[in-house]
């Protein structure tokens, strides 16, 4: 398929010739010296053939010997001439019926001084072609450097705002454990469930905002600490009538190994978001086992009526997506079981 830009060079040459060999027909009847069209025809497509050989294939091959472009072009060129002073008196040969030998060197140099215009045409043709190509090119150019420095600005703003985020991150969770300290102390005489519950949210926020290691994991124990810390207060937040059945077991050498942080969390989270955890012939279950560096994670739990028919589990999605980033595919396995009243989840991985 021919490319707009490319339409565009044809619609402007066939209006170039156009215009150009209408006025040459013009002059040559103003002057008294028509003739048939079929000698317009043929010496026509001789002059464009050259016009175009040159501009197209002589010129753009020549330069690109480069260093001796110099001296092959002049000879590319003096073969051309020849070539089309030769086609030329051929065909002048061919419209006479009865061809005068005597004029053939002055037929010739005429051709040659016609070959020379066309060539000088094309050359000129040829430098156009190329003057606006390196302007494009260029101005693609500086446009692609004007997208880079908006690109770097917009790098740079966005930098300004995350230092600045960062500095509100170190200053507010400061601010809001303090704040939460004060109103522990300020409840613990009074009000004892209160209190705890605050020092709950203050040791799972404290563990959430914590900076990470380079490696971006934390110890396994300190994972499955947040987790109880954050089931026993949901179980304050609901009065601790929620049924939930837990079992966790590590062995000795496995507390110290690494595991990304709030990953394990984000399938508890999803338990208690999702699941109905009231029916206590029906409790939740939350299993963790962990020997020789291999952890298994199985919870299950019924489902919400009000959520029976819905598949969203954008958590244990992007959770999924975070076991896929720091664990190959044989050292992990995540197998999901939703059917109509339960979600289970069954994760397998060596740490």
């Amino acid at each position: 398929m021919i490319s707009n830009d490319r339409m565009r060079i044809i619609k402007r040459d066939v209006i170039g010739w156009s215009i150009y060999i209408s006025w040459e027909i013009f002059a040559v009847i103003i002057f008294g010296g028509a003739r048939d069209f079929r000698d317009f025809a043929l010496f026509y497509c001789l002059n464009i053939g050259l016009f175009y050989f040159n501009s197209e294939v002589v010129f753009p091959y020549g330069i690109s010997f480069k260093k001796a472009a110099f001296i092959l072009i002049p000879i590319f060129v003096l073969a051309e001439l020849a070539v089309y002073v030769f086609l030329g008196e051929l065909i002048s040969h061919f419209l006479d019926k009865e061809p005068k030998w005597s004029t053939f060197w002055n037929d010739a140099v005429k051709a040659l001084w016609r070959g020379v215009q066309f060539l000088g045409l094309s050359i000129g043709y040829w430098f156009f072609n190329r003057s606006r190509k390196a302007t494009r090119e260029a101005n693609k150019f500086k446009i692609m450097q004007l997208e880079t420095e908006r690109l770097k600005m917009q790098i740079e703003k966005d930098l300004a705002v995350s230092r600045m985020e960062y500095l509100q991150s170190q200053i507010n969770p400061h601010f809001l454990f303090n704040t939460l300290n004060y109103i522990y102390n300020a409840v613990e005489k009074t009000a004892a469930e209160a209190a705890n519950s605050i020092l709950l949210l203050s040791e799972i926020m404290h563990y959430a905002l914590s900076e990470i290691e380079e490696d971006g994991k934390v110890l396994l124990a300190d994972e499955i600490a947040h987790i109880e810390r954050y089931i026993a207060l949901t179980q304050l937040r609901f009065s601790n009538k929620l049924y939930v059945t837990i079992e966790i077991k590590i062995a000795e050498d496995s507390g110290q190994c690494r595991i990304p942080p709030l990953l394990l969390l984000t399938f508890i989270e999803n338990m208690f978001k999702h699941g109905d955890l009231t029916d206590p012939e029906q409790p939740a279950e939350i299993n963790i086992n962990c020997e020789d560096q291999v952890l298994y994670l199985r919870t299950l739990n019924t489902k919400r009526k009000s959520l029976i028919r819905s598949n969203r589990h954008t958590g244990i999605t992007n959770a999924e997506g975070r076991l896929t980033l720091y664990y190959p595919k044989e050292d992990f396995d995540l197998t999901l079981i939703d059917d109509r009243t339960r979600f289970i989840v069954s994760l397998r991985i060596k740490l």
